[in-house]
């Protein structure tokens, strides 16, 4: 039942009516569109059951509704007393769900709105983790990549420290057989290949470098057997040799004066 005495009890508690409207039309489309203004929101002095059974008693839908003029004036009677009232404020999803139904075709816009914006949302959130992964990972393999390279330098200096020392060991024994050119080659492999490499001389390059730079004099095929003695003349200019040769048993070899190293000629 809804009729004057409900509206009666809203008017009493709010010092206002229910709708309030221009035209008789407006009024009755506010009747059935919304509901009437929530008396705490009027006066938040008004006790709160008070206003759920007034709110009960102005529901639009029958089975909402108090059953009869007497369950209405039970429940007030309940209040007086101080004991439980049997109505119920409606929670907010059931407000929300009456709202549904009056304005179904705003709230299936509202909705569409809803559904946009959170697929939207969704959309943008995973392409930000995805590019965040993304992201992480190059920095991973950027990170892996500078470790590699950082490892492979290393094993390439040591290799070519290694090789060095081979080549240096191979300069050493090719001095000692008299193959100078083999040595003086070998050193030169041992100077970096790149302006940019790391270069592995030593004192040892040095100094089989500074015994194949000597001013050594090498007399070839000057016996053809074997020599068995020489001799320097008192200027330097001059040497005799003494060999195994039947026909020639004496050399007389002379040099020529400021070129150190200079290809021997027989003396006059």
């Amino acid at each position: 039942m809804s009729g004057a005495w409900e509206r009666f009890l809203y008017e009493l508690l709010t010092q206002k009516a229910p709708f309030v409207s221009d035209t008789p039309m407006k009024a009755i489309q506010d009747v059935l569109d919304r509901d009437p203004q929530r008396p705490r929101s009027v006066d938040t002095t008004i006790n709160s059951d008070l206003e759920t059974i007034c709110l009960k008693s102005l529901a639009r839908e029958p089975e909402r509704r108090y059953s009869s003029a007497l369950a209405l004036a039970e429940d007030l009677e309940r209040w007086v007393k101080g004991d439980p009232i049997q109505a119920r404020a409606a929670r907010p999803v059931e407000r929300l769900w009456r709202w549904v139904k009056r304005r179904p075709a705003v709230a299936g816009l509202l909705l569409a709105v809803l559904l946009t914006a959170v697929l939207g949302l969704t959309g943008i959130t995973i392409a930000w983790l995805y590019a965040l992964s993304g992201w992480h990972r190059a920095d991973e393999l950027g990170q892996q990549a500078t470790s590699e390279q950082v490892k492979a330098e290393r094993q390439r200096d040591k290799a070519e420290g290694n090789l060095y020392f081979s080549r240096i060991a191979q300069a050493s024994f090719e001095e000692k057989s008299n193959h100078p050119a083999s040595a003086h080659h070998l050193l030169e492999q041992c100077k970096p290949e790149e302006a940019d490499r790391p270069d592995h001389r030593n004192w040892e390059w040095h100094y089989l470098s500074g015994l194949l730079q000597a001013d050594i004099l090498t007399i070839p095929h000057v016996h053809e057997e074997i020599t068995f003695d020489l001799t320097f003349s008192p200027d330097g200019q001059q040497l005799v040799t003494a060999g195994g040769s039947p026909y020639r048993p004496f050399r007389l070899i002379g040099f020529v004066s400021g070129m150190p190293g200079a290809m021997p000629r027989d003396a006059p």
